[in-house]
């Protein structure tokens, strides 16, 4: 390759980097596939939060963001610019995912009575930790261990929700949208959203308050407890697995106006989409052009 077409090639990536998928999608519908590479791009790290939230299983998760992304894809030519684009992409997303068949987690039939059965569990071994052992003191908040059981106990707790109520939830206190454009993702009216948010709140809230820790400083379940328990909770053992296999950017730092149930679900890490599955979209891609 030529130093005039390597510089070539180079403008034009910087290009596609520095617009915006809206700006991009025409040239997409004209064939262009770095255009429509770049839009898949810039929306799969979402589509893969949004879908890991909602299945908490890794393998999951990655079989319905490469299926949201061939939709998206597919249906492009019906975005009408009258929402962000990503809100658009969104509303592809969860209406995949409410209406796919249960995931392997989902399939357990997970329950707020088990959770609290386990919480009880865990609290009877934790009374023989004193909070200022070294045991226990060795775990922070910073570690990579109490982070991990804090994201999979949260996630866990998702599950126990009806698909409808989980989908409003991680769309409110997970990634803060607000009822207008949570009501156009679910395509129901801002008042049903709102009524809809509500009551999955309520039923987290008055959970979260009798039981956990970071909620309510009265209650014993501690993350950095849990942590010294992890051999002695299957239930938490397998959620762990699942937080331990995906690759992370760092939590970010948050206002401490945020309310503590807001702060516990969207202080969780953003995962990364594998740039592997993004091949395989691209080969369907390819594929179908054949």
């Amino acid at each position: 390759m030529s130093e005039t077409s390597r510089e070539s090639g180079t403008l034009l990536s910087m290009r596609l980097q520095n617009s915006t998928p809206e700006e991009l999608i025409p040239r997409a519908l004209d064939g262009d596939l770095k255009a429509l590479e770049s839009i898949l791009a810039s929306v799969k790290d979402q589509i893969f939060n949004l879908s890991i939230r909602f299945l908490w299983h890794p393998a999951d998760a990655e079989d319905a963001c490469q299926e949201i992304l061939v939709k998206i894809m597919l249906n492009l030519n019906r975005f009408e610019f009258r929402s962000a684009f990503s809100t658009w992409t969104y509303r592809i997303a969860m209406n995949y995912l409410i209406d796919a068949k249960r995931s392997r987690l989902e399939r357990l039939g997970m329950e707020f009575s088990m959770a609290q059965q386990e919480i009880a569990r865990a609290a009877s071994l934790a009374s023989n930790l004193n909070q200022n052992s070294a045991e226990v003191m060795a775990l922070s908040d910073e570690t990579r261990l109490v982070h991990e059981v804090k994201t999979a106990c949260s996630h866990a707790m998702l599950q126990c929700l009806d698909r409808n109520g989980r989908a409003a939830f991680i769309l409110g206190e997970g990634f803060g949208m607000d009822s207008r454009d949570a009501a156009f993702v679910l395509n129901i009216s801002p008042e049903a959203y709102r009524q809809r948010l509500s009551r999955a709140r309520k039923t987290m809230d008055r959970f979260l308050n009798s039981n956990c820790g970071l909620k309510n400083t009265d209650n014993p379940c501690r993350c950095e407890k849990r942590a010294c328990q992890v051999q002695s909770s299957s239930m938490l053992r397998r959620y762990l697995a699942y937080s331990s296999q995906l690759p992370i950017h760092e939590k970010a730092d948050l206002p401490d106006s945020l309310d503590r149930l807001a702060w516990i679900y969207r202080s969780n890490t953003r995962y990364i989409y594998r740039n592997a599955l993004l091949d395989r979209v691209r080969r369907h891609l390819q594929s179908s052009q054949v």
